[in-house]
């Protein structure tokens, strides 16, 4: 097995030295945000594009997002999914 450990650990730390995110961070720390500060949300309508290939995260965003007004449109061909090997 390769010792990847220790590469992801080092990859964690430089994000931290250049006060970085990944775009997963970027999604969980979005998500974070909006379940402890709903009120900072004021969208009208949120638009999601390749609905089919959203996951779990992203979904939990989309909605937060939407807030109380909850209008989301989606658009998705599930003929194209790139990630149907997990369920997305």
């Amino acid at each position: 097995m390769l010792q990847l450990v220790p590469v992801y650990s080092q990859y964690i730390d430089e994000c931290k030295r250049h006060n970085a995110l990944d775009f997963d961070d970027l999604l969980a720390y979005g998500v974070k945000l909006l379940k402890a500060r709903p009120d900072c949300v004021d969208c009208q309508h949120v638009f999601v594009d390749e609905f089919q290939d959203t996951n779990t995260v992203q979904f939990e965003l989309m909605a937060k997002l939407a807030g109380k007004n909850g209008n989301v449109s989606i658009v998705g061909d599930p003929d194209q999914s790139i990630y149907g090997w997990r369920s997305a």
